[in-house]
């Protein structure tokens, strides 16, 4: 049920998911081992752990997947490498965090939480993408123990209407949420062209 994925540059799982880019991966353990689990994208339930520096668990089938979405196959050394040698501000980003990865999330969910991040802490911002999930996103289960949502759909959200997702303690959000999930849904927003 379990695969490794090792690792060969340095990385922090925990980081990575607690660095404000997603807001809804949980603590689930499998087989006893700590991690978290989610929906990834199109209704697909993954579980990460890290339980060594230099090893990441995922569930069989899911390593390809899980490689790609926490951006384990890009280069850190030698994207490093291109940086400029006298930027003092970037050597000291790289010091503080270098086992951070930028996470390919699905557009829709990209630009989604990020309209609804506006002026929140990470905390909002989770509480906020979780309650979207629960209400409108398609629910799904791993090990027929424990729940886990979707994002919903643009078309999803559009159909919701602003008023209801003002319920989701979305705020003055909702309005500009609802907006462009109608946009999207109604494909005056190209989101394969978006994320090109």
């Amino acid at each position: 049920m379990v695969a490794e994925i090792p690792l060969g540059n340095v990385f922090n799982l925990e980081e990575t998911l607690n660095s404000g880019q997603v807001f809804h991966w949980e603590n689930f353990s499998v087989n006893g081992v700590p991690g978290c689990a989610a929906c990834m994208e199109n209704g697909s339930v993954s579980w990460i752990a890290q339980p060594e520096p230099d090893l990441l668990l995922t569930l069989k089938g899911d390593a390809d997947r899980v490689s790609r979405y926490l951006g384990l196959d890009h280069d850190l050394p030698a994207l490093f490498a291109t940086y400029p040698k006298e930027d003092v501000f970037l050597e000291r980003a790289i010091e503080y965090c270098p086992g951070i990865r930028i996470i390919r999330q699905p557009i829709w969910e990209c630009l989604a939480t990020f309209i609804t991040s506006s002026l929140k802490q990470v905390a909002h911002i989770r509480g906020i993408s979780l309650t979207l999930r629960e209400r409108y996103g398609e629910r799904h289960e791993l090990d027929g123990r424990k729940m886990f949502y979707d994002y919903p759909s643009p078309e999803t959200l559009a159909a919701a209407g602003e008023a209801a997702l003002r319920k989701c303690a979305l705020g003055y959000r909702a309005k500009s949420l609802h907006r462009a999930a109608v946009a999207v849904a109604r494909g005056d927003i190209d989101l394969v062209a978006l994320e090109k």
